[in-house]
């Protein structure tokens, strides 16, 4: 049976809107640890049903994050191709993998800035919405390089974390522009290449990413820019294309009308939307750059 605790976690999980996909992950690992930690898990037997039900209950308080879904399917594998000889030493394979994987994430992101910032054309404009760690670590090494002069910062309603991330570049004086989110087509024009990162990248080259990305994406296209999608290969999604019926739960209405004006109004308040193989020039992982089409290489590489 899964701890109060371990659930509690999880609600907090699936109800954060601001931290990014390579955050929530991390938060899953801290989860999935609890799962097998617990002194409730006496025995094997225990420690399998409570691995296997938090990574479903994980999976379900984020589905557009692929990152959760593969870091739980990596613990369940190591589970079930580790002798199971005793508790204790089955506890300590299973927390060696999850600081592997802790440290993974970590060395990715500065990987992804390494290849990111030799994209850039000296003193760069970048635009970019909401706030992924590795597309701000990439911002930061491409300024001290001298690859970036600025960049441009979508607000990313409803939580607008796109403030967020201009605040934190703002402390190290990387000159920002802060626009709304539609302002993005008319401004793009003046960046020199659009990097973003991904909530799930697909089999064919799509992306599952904040809202908004597909509109740059489009803005991008139409305005001959490069658009480059910046993420770590753990949130590479084998089964899915773009053109599958993906349904994403809107979040709630108040985030975005938080007084009720009555009448036939239906207030969306939409997360997540997705980015055709076609807008997208390049994707960038932790070992190495790819073409949308090729994206299947990165796993093989790992």
């Amino acid at each position: 049976m899964v701890s109060a605790a371990v659930r509690k976690q999880i609600q907090e999980i699936q109800l954060d809107r601001e931290s990014g996909a390579n955050s929530l992950t991390l938060k899953a690992l801290n989860v999935l640890e609890g799962a097998f930690i617990s002194e409730e898990v006496g025995s094997v037997e225990k420690l399998r049903r409570n691995l296997v039900t938090v990574s479903k209950l994980l999976h379900k308080s984020q589905p557009a994050m692929s990152g959760i879904a593969n870091v739980s399917e990596i613990m369940i594998r190591e589970f079930q191709r580790t002798p199971k000889k005793d508790l204790k030493s089955l506890r300590g394979r299973l927390l060696e993998l999850v600081e592997r994987l802790r440290l993974r994430i970590a060395d990715s992101n500065v990987r992804i800035a390494g290849f990111a910032q030799s994209l850039l054309p000296k003193k760069s404009v970048v635009i970019t919405l909401s706030n992924s760690t590795a597309v701000a670590d990439a911002i930061r090494l491409s300024y001290e390089t001298g690859r970036l002069s600025s960049v441009t910062v979508a607000e990313s309603r409803p939580l607008f974390e796109g403030r967020s991330l201009v605040k934190s570049l703002s402390r190290l004086d990387i000159p920002c522009t802060l626009v709304t989110d539609a302002a993005m087509p008319a401004v793009c024009s003046d960046a020199d290449v659009a990097m973003i990162g991904a909530d799930t990248i697909l089999a064919d080259g799509g992306v599952v990413n904040k809202v908004g990305t597909y509109s740059l994406a489009l803005a991008c296209a139409d305005n001959d820019r490069p658009f480059y999608v910046l993420s770590d290969s753990l949130k590479i999604n084998e089964a899915l294309t773009h053109k599958a019926k993906f349904r994403f739960n809107d979040s709630t209405p108040q985030e975005v009308l938080p007084t009720r004006i009555g009448g036939k109004v239906l207030v969306r308040n939409i997360y997540f939307d997705v980015t055709p193989p076609k807008l997208v020039s390049k994707i960038v992982t932790e070992v190495g750059v790819f073409d949308p089409s090729a994206i299947k290489g990165a796993l093989r590489k790992i």
